[in-house]
């Protein structure tokens, strides 16, 4: 899988190449199942930019939302920058 992602163009085809053509119920489930995988977002670590933001930008706490928020890193890295933090994700297995 080629991991160069320097566009959004570049990180929309990276996604579109983990998943399989049979979209299925458990679609979610499948795709967090198996961690090993090379995928971004599968690390702990919160999103590069957005704890950028929180430590050097003029977000200040408040209220946040995060859809599709897998097992939560971003989430979590809100929650301890003092936001009152909302998550939700249709994979179970994912938020485990």
């Amino acid at each position: 899988m080629n991991r160069d992602v320097r566009t959004v163009d570049d990180l929309l085809r990276m996604l579109d190449g983990l998943f399989d053509d049979h979209p299925a119920p458990d679609r979610w489930d499948r795709f967090y199942a198996d961690r090993d995988r090379p995928v971004p977002f599968f690390v702990s670590n919160p999103d590069e930019n957005l704890d950028g933001w929180l430590r050097d930008g003029p977000l200040r706490g408040g209220r946040a939302l995060e859809l599709g928020c897998g097992p939560g890193r971003n989430a979590l890295r809100l929650a301890a920058a003092g936001y009152e933090v909302d998550a939700v994700d249709l994979s179970p297995t994912a938020i485990a």
